[in-house]
């Protein structure tokens, strides 16, 4: 199967590391002189800059389902004195959010586990533990819960959640109820699918002496799995490896998705490690 390079974005004033797609956006972070928001449309045309007025670390970002047009954005910011943890909600149909500061929940952490449903945002901490965010109107709040909360609603959620307590999750499928993880101990790849109960693995290998070679995370769709590492994406259909990408010129690799829209194509966004700013997106389409 081949590989088909669609479109190169170079953005030489800016630093992103993380990509998502949603509501026919891609969305990376932006960090230099004010840090936000990019959004581009699926051609990679630049559609919206979205300004905080607050620092944000983009830790984790969020995306509502299909018809929910918001994203959570959560940021974890920590010093020997104090950490200062934010979540922000983003709503990209007016381009607004609302900011709100949870810094009382000390060395709180967020997993990729999460459940969105309308307003109502359940997600799983390190601690194993439960915290329920409520978006109303133009504030939000968040309060620690147990599985018992509205438990006729969120009861295969619940379920679900604690599967992944035993693996290294990597990025989470919740309309699917399916997670991807990585097992670097055993060289193995894999998603879990919870209305099956079932993994599909995939074993993968690497140079062991260049870690920059070593898959850090993985990300699956249509039966492809594609593994990131700082320069190289490697690239399965089941258990089978169908193809490699090599880095581009100076950058690291740092996030890939599959477009959410499309079938096979993806993106991945990358950094130059020496040079402040600079990033690409490049786009790409599995020929299936």
């Amino acid at each position: 199967m081949n590989i088909e390079k669609l479109e190169i974005l170079s953005l030489t004033q800016n630093r992103a590391s993380i990509i998502l797609s949603h509501n026919d956006y891609i969305i990376i972070d932006y960090y230099v002189g004010k840090n936000g928001l990019s959004l581009y449309s699926n051609f990679l045309e630049l559609k919206k800059n979205i300004y905080f007025i607050k620092d944000i670390i983009f830790n984790r970002v969020y995306k509502g389902s299909k018809d929910q047009p918001f994203i959570l954005v959560f940021s974890f910011d920590y010093d020997f004195e104090k950490s200062e943890i934010k979540i922000l909600l983003v709503d990209l149909r007016n381009f607004s959010y609302v900011y709100k500061d949870i810094s009382q929940f000390q060395d709180l952490y967020f997993t990729s586990i999460y459940v969105w449903n309308n307003k109502e945002i359940i997600i799983l901490s390190t601690d194993g533990d439960y915290y329920l965010i409520i978006t109303v109107e133009k504030d939000l709040s968040i309060q620690k819960i147990d599985s018992t909360y509205k438990k006729e609603i969120y009861q295969e959620f619940y379920e679900f959640a604690e599967v992944s307590k035993h693996f290294e999750v990597k990025k989470c499928y919740p309309e699917k109820l399916q997670f991807t993880f990585l097992d670097t101990e055993n060289n193995q790849a894999g998603i879990y699918d919870f209305s099956t109960n079932s993994t599909k693995t995939i074993k993968f290998s690497y140079p062991e002496d260049n870690y920059l070679l070593k898959p850090f995370d993985v990300i699956y769709k249509n039966g492809f799995f594609i593994l990131t590492s700082y320069h190289r994406l490697y690239i399965y259909k089941d258990d089978k490896m169908i193809n490699v990408i090599e880095k581009y010129e100076k950058f690291r690799f740092y996030e890939t998705m599959f477009l959410e829209n499309s079938k096979n194509e993806f993106a991945v966004v990358c950094s130059d490690p020496l040079v402040m700013p600079g990033s690409a997106i490049l786009k790409y389409k599995i020929e299936a």
